[in-house]
């Protein structure tokens, strides 16, 4: 903990005081379930301060969720390991079992069926009398027969009906294959989180900085490097959301929100895309009250009428808030003199990275992920998304949602 970085001895010299500007610093380390030190949880200020007691404890809650995570995840390392030496050991405790259930024969030289337990019926279909056979899938475990002079006599072995195993292995693997393939993507999410999120808030600092200050015979590269890293943040985050809730991962929060102030909330955040695009974007609303999560319902209401907007080329866009025909529902429409959905997209609308055009001959910039996150949000608020739409005359959006939450 320093209170005063400037005249700490041990870090009064430190980059981070003179280039940076750090006059304070308080850190938590972060342990491994072994005890090992991974690294730390640390805030600072630019001005000197006294760390107080509560900003402590909040810095050790974070390191003890942290600590929780490290360790749940350590301890399903360990579970899995368990369970694949458990599935060995079944592997093998199944395989004593199944053979005192085999049929148990044996040859001659020639091949000649000798001996046929009673189980050969019930694997083959046939009886023991017709010494023939027609089962679906079989193993056979056999070795030789070797006489009193230790010359080979023939063979005995069994018979394993193994249809349902291979049913089951088969089951298994794709099985294996599906948790796998959800690992890899867990992986490769928190990678792209941390790997592109990182340096992309670098770029999009920096080209902030290049439109304000770039010369005018460079000022069209800045905007367009802007536009480019902002875009692609979007499509980032876009990604991301699609990831949680497809995991599960994505808690809601609800509380009693004013939907009128939520709507024009949104209308404001998007009025300077409309002004640009040469469009009138207003927000026609009724006071009304309903407890959603804020985050949710502004993601609903951004990812709409930013759509109405990039599909418009001429008139307006328009957001009614009010009450719905339902008991205790809200009704979200947003509506716009748009391009409209061809009849035959309808059926894909909220399929994810899916589009109206795609490759060369696409019109519209964007991820495909705008709708198909909308209608999941709207599912996960206990809420219901339709459309209506008229090639070259526009498209309605209509979310019903429940100004209360469902009772327990």
């Amino acid at each position: 903990m320093v209170e005063d970085a400037a005249t700490h001895d041990l870090v009064c010299d430190n980059l981070a005081v003179s280039d940076l500007g750090v006059a304070a610093y308080l850190g938590v380390p972060v342990h491994a379930p072994d005890g090992s030190v991974l690294g730390s949880f640390c805030t600072i200020d630019v001005e000197a301060r006294t760390w107080s007691d509560e900003n402590q404890a909040v810095l050790l809650d974070l390191v003890a969720s942290v600590e929780s995570e490290i360790a749940l995840r350590a301890e399903i390392a360990e579970r899995e390991e368990a369970e694949a030496a458990l599935r060995q050991r079944e592997a093998r405790y199944r395989s004593v079992v199944e053979n005192v259930r085999d049929a148990v024969c044996q040859t001659d030289l020639d091949g000649r069926w000798t001996f046929l337990s009673p189980a050969w019926e019930a694997i083959t279909g046939f009886t023991v009398a017709t010494k023939a056979g027609a089962c679906r899938h079989v193993e056979v475990y056999a070795q030789r027969l070797h006489d009193e002079h230790d010359a080979v006599a023939g063979m005995a072995g069994s018979v394993t009906d193994i249809t349902d195993t291979l049913r089951f292995e088969a089951e298994r693997a794709a099985r294996e294959r599906t948790e796998e393939a959800l690992r890899l993507k867990t992986v490769l999410l928190n990678n792209m989180s941390h790997e592109l999120r990182t340096p992309l808030t670098g770029i999009l600092g920096f080209s902030g900085v290049l439109v304000e200050e770039a010369p005018p015979d460079l000022k069209e590269f800045a905007h367009l490097i802007d536009r480019s890293a902002r875009r692609l943040q979007d499509t980032l985050n876009s990604v991301l959301d699609l990831a949680r809730l497809e995991s599960g991962a994505l808690e809601l929060q609800p509380e009693r929100l004013d939907v009128l102030a939520e709507a024009q909330g949104a209308g404001a955040l998007l009025e300077p895309v409309a002004k640009q695009r040469g469009l009138s974007l207003s927000v026609q609303c009724e006071a009304v009250q309903a407890t959603l999560d804020r985050g949710a319902l502004h993601r609903v209401l951004y990812n709409l009428v930013g759509n109405a907007l990039k599909f418009t080329e001429e008139g307006e866009v328009w957001v009614e808030v009010g009450p719905g025909a339902a008991p205790r529902s809200v009704v979200l429409c947003v509506s716009d003199t748009g391009i409209g959905i061809d009849e035959a997209f309808l059926p894909k609308l909220y399929e994810e990275f899916e589009q109206a055009s795609v490759g060369l001959e696409r019109e519209h910039e964007g991820s495909g992920l705008g709708l198909a996150i909308t209608k999941r949000l709207v599912s996960l608020m206990g809420g219901r998304i339709e459309v209506e739409s008229e090639v070259g005359a526009g498209t309605t959006f209509s979310v019903t949602l429940p100004a209360e939450p469902p009772a327990a």
